[in-house]
């Protein structure tokens, strides 16, 4: 997915709505979403200006919020796991733990607080303290990261690549969408 949006990110101000929306997309994990959204969309980020600490805010600060609100991801699996555990402590049989969960949702303060106040900083293009200074270096061009005089640029690069696809296998959309879809289906029969 990340190709295709690339081809549509003409500025900083575009890069930081597609990242904020892909934690939307990886929403199965918080990890997965800090490990897939951020990975995929730095080397885009890097070329329009983004500093890696305004990156590293936007992806840390959506997937938490998002794995916590959707309701299958694992963390929900284990917060689950902790709400029927109590339920039984205290003989509450009246409804399920996932049904809780579910309720519960909306009370979430933190994950729709921090989902509001991420996309309020993306749309104001406001930003203060530390963070204000790392965009102004990385809109200065003097870099995206901050300098670090035991690690030399080459070796920096040589990091970010990554692990580049193999050679003749053809990246198709349905290699993304078909486990999500299978991991969606395969839950809905046990709601």
């Amino acid at each position: 997915l990340a190709p295709i949006a690339v081809k549509y990110i003409k500025d900083s101000f575009l890069s930081q709505l597609v990242v904020y929306v892909f934690g939307f997309v990886v929403f199965f994990d918080d990890y997965g979403n800090t490990l897939i959204v951020g990975n995929s969309i730095r080397p885009t980020t890097d070329y329009m200006r983004l500093s890696r600490e305004k990156l590293s805010f936007l992806v840390d600060c959506t997937a938490a919020p998002i794995a916590s609100l959707m309701p299958i991801s694992t963390w929900v699996a284990f917060e689950v796991s902790r709400i029927e555990a109590s339920l039984r402590t205290i003989g509450y049989t009246d409804e399920s733990a996932y049904g809780l969960f579910l309720d519960s949702i909306s009370k979430r303060f933190y994950a729709w607080f921090m989902l509001a106040m991420v996309l309020g900083s993306i749309l104001l293009s406001r930003d203060w303290g530390p963070m204000y200074a790392a965009e102004q270096r990385a809109r200065r061009g003097d870099g995206v990261a901050p300098h670090d005089p035991n690690f030399s640029e080459e070796e920096a690069e040589k990091l970010a690549g990554g692990v580049p696809p193999k050679k003749g296998v053809p990246q198709r959309w349905w290699n993304a969408f078909l486990p999500i879809f299978g991991l969606i289906a395969g839950f809905i029969p046990l709601l």
